[in-house]
């Protein structure tokens, strides 16, 4: 809804308030979908312990951002990249994956969304061309 004009009809606020809920339901339904299979596939993340450091820190990075950059960041982007570091520091420090393992994983993560990326920006010209 960022993208959306400051000033919309009740029915144009309607509509996109159906579809995103609708989409969050979908994702709802899917437990998580694509991105949880990503989460799940990373080093203890199912320890409640753990997963609410990685919860914490995501909030106070995208805080940061809020507060110190006026540039938009994705926070997807923000979350991979938070998950990545955190792969490779715990290789390094106590060598849970190989390196070739942790590497792999790493840009297949990074590949996956820079493909979303990639369709975003397409639906973005394609809905440009046609208003």
């Amino acid at each position: 809804m960022v993208f959306l004009p400051r000033d919309i009809a009740a029915w144009q606020f309607i509509i996109v308030l159906i579809g995103m809920l609708g989409a969050l339901g979908l994702v709802v339904r899917k437990k998580g979908g694509e991105i949880q299979k990503i989460i799940m596939r990373k080093t203890n993340t199912t320890d409640m312990r753990s997963a609410t450091i990685i919860d914490f820190m995501y909030g106070i990075i995208l805080f940061l951002f809020l507060k110190y950059n006026n540039i938009p960041v994705s926070t997807t982007f923000v979350f991979i990249g938070l998950l990545a570091g955190r792969e490779i520091a715990m290789h390094y420090r106590i060598g849970v994956n190989t390196s070739a393992k942790m590497w792999k994983d790493i840009q297949a993560d990074l590949g996956k969304v820079v493909f979303g990326l990639i369709v975003s920006f397409i639906i973005i010209c394609i809905l440009d061309r046609i208003a």
